[in-house]
């Protein structure tokens, strides 16, 4: 079994409380709908990369399918047509 050196898991246990810091006081602020990488609520570039340290860089950015059926600068009616329509389709990627 591998085990973290005990600095490490302070580390992870400091940038997980920094993250669920930020995510608690984003819920307080939007309660209607989660949050995505454009809403200022969204944890900061150094908290993700204080997180990600943490599990030897493991963690995955991505983007939420849904993204372009959100306000803001990735918004495009098209797309998000199309992933309304076919948002039940297993290929829908």
């Amino acid at each position: 079994m591998y085990s973290l050196p005990p600095n490490r898991v302070l580390l992870g246990l400091c940038a997980a409380s920094v993250l669920l810091l930020a995510l608690r006081q984003a819920r307080h602020v939007v309660s209607e709908c989660k949050l995505i990488p454009e809403d200022p609520e969204w944890p900061s570039t150094n908290t993700w990369d204080a997180f990600n340290s943490t599990v030897d860089g493991r963690l995955i950015q991505t983007v939420p399918i849904g993204t372009p059926c959100y306000a803001g600068p990735s918004f495009n009616e098209d797309e998000c047509q199309a992933i309304q329509a076919n948002w039940h389709n297993s290929d829908l990627q």
